[in-house]
């Protein structure tokens, strides 16, 4: 949050396709004048050690898949600097991740257990 401006209006833009499964995500957020200010902010490195020690996030090098997050409770995202905005790109497939795979996946956090038994970490299609 601290690398957003105050009061951060955020473009969210979900694309719609003829797709089985799965939802991409666009979104825009303008950037505080401290990152601003860094040439070498690399918002997809901050993203890439973000994403490391958690099980179903994968950062990648470019634009998302769905095909290779349908089936499975991962999440591909990436990251991107536009002049003065962060842009965020996302894919995931909402029946595992959305909704059933997120409640199974708080479940085994609630219950003491590995946070990945019983979800599938690969996609359908990988």
């Amino acid at each position: 949050r601290s690398g957003l401006q105050a009061n951060t209006e955020l473009d969210f833009t979900p694309h719609s396709a003829p797709l089985s499964r799965g939802i991409h995500l666009h979104a825009v957020l303008p950037l505080a004048k401290s990152l601003l200010a860094q040439r070498d902010f690399d918002p997809q490195q901050t993203l890439v050690s973000f994403c490391a020690p958690h099980a179903f996030l994968e950062a990648t090098d470019g634009a998302p898949q769905l095909r290779h997050v349908a089936g499975s409770n991962r999440v591909q995202l990436h990251a991107y600097r536009r002049g003065s905005n962060l842009h965020c790109l996302l894919g995931l497939d909402n029946t595992i991740k959305g909704g059933a795979g997120q409640a199974l996946q708080c479940l085994n956090l609630a219950l003491g257990i590995a946070e990945t038994t019983a979800l599938p970490s690969s996609g359908l299609a990988y």
